[in-house]
């Protein structure tokens, strides 16, 4: 869907989507400014045979967030 949006974004000639387009470029390409804390423990623990690496942050009841493939704690969960 959104590839059909750009496409039509692109074929026009109207100066205010094209501002729309390089401000939604600019946006997507931003660094996060997500969590800036620190955590308050960080380490790996042995889970099945692996280490696996976690970071603790706040207090209460634990969440547990597990990341997918090919990205990060920073990536996935730092907003």
């Amino acid at each position: 869907m959104l590839h059909l949006i750009m496409k039509n974004l692109l074929k026009t000639h109207h100066p205010l989507k094209s501002i729309l387009l390089i401000a939604i470029l600019m946006f997507a390409a931003s660094p996060s400014n997500g969590q800036q804390n620190k955590p308050s423990n960080s380490g790996y623990a042995p889970v099945n045979g692996i280490k696996v690496y976690f970071e603790v942050y706040g207090e209460g009841k634990p969440l547990v967030l597990l990341h997918g493939a090919f990205m990060t704690i920073d990536l996935n969960w730092g907003q």
